[in-house]
């Protein structure tokens, strides 16, 4: 198991998105171009297989518990008709086909803070570290 890096600045993982769907899930997802977020299909299909009607996101902000302090550089709202889904999805084996995209209604604006992520075209080689980012609790580290 890798470390865990409880604090980031602003500007060190601008793709980072804030993901709030109405199933109760809070999840994140990756911004991969300036209208599309990926995602994972459990934090937008309930567990009898149901789809969100809508999920809320923000982007460029890091403080989740109180964004009156630290106000985000974008945020939105998508519909269902907006979430796709991986079509082999399915909510009883989560660790398959766990795949979501959600088409923004308005492309958003890039910033220092705000920007796609930079997909690796190398070769993976012994050594070689890369980021997983995800919101959490201060604490649960």
């Amino acid at each position: 198991m890798g470390n865990v890096v409880p604090v980031a600045d602003r500007t060190e993982f601008p793709s980072a998105a804030s993901l709030d769907c109405n199933l109760g899930s809070q999840c994140t997802a990756t911004l991969i171009t300036n209208t599309f977020l990926l995602t994972a299909a459990r934090c937008v299909v309930g567990p009898e297989g149901s789809k969100a009607s809508t999920c809320t996101y923000s982007l460029g902000g890091l403080n989740l518990l109180n964004l009156t302090d630290e106000v985000s550089e974008s945020f939105g709202s998508v519909t269902a008709d907006s979430i796709f889904v991986h079509p082999d999805y399915h909510p009883e084996n989560e660790q398959s086909n766990n795949l979501a995209i959600l088409k923004l209604s308005q492309p958003v604006t890039f910033s220092p803070q705000v920007e796609a992520i930079r997909l690796f075209n190398g070769s993976l080689a012994d050594g070689i570290f890369g980021f997983v980012t995800a919101y959490g609790i201060p604490g649960n580290e």
